[in-house]
């Protein structure tokens, strides 16, 4: 895992286009940026990526990982190995 990822970015790590997709209107989200969030609502839609978005925030949440901004050097070792259950 990268230590400077943050728990959402390390989840969504990977090269399958839903989740590229995700992870960069998270950080557009994160960012507050207004056009990349209009310009992704389409592709969200269109690869049904909401869904998928909220099953992991839910497996994150039953794994009491809640602070998705938190960067992966700032969780503890058990938490860390949570994460790699849940990518």
């Amino acid at each position: 895992m990268n230590p400077e990822n943050t728990l959402i970015e390390e989840i969504f790590r990977s090269d399958s286009k839903l989740l590229k997709t995700i992870e960069k209107y998270e950080i557009a989200v994160k960012n507050n940026n207004e056009k990349e969030i209009e310009n992704l609502i389409p592709i969200m839609d269109e690869i049904n990526g909401w869904g998928f978005e909220a099953t992991a925030k839910q497996i994150l949440s039953k794994l009491n990982l809640n602070d998705f901004d938190k960067k992966i050097s700032e969780l503890s070792g058990g938490q860390q190995q949570r994460v790699l259950l849940a990518r």
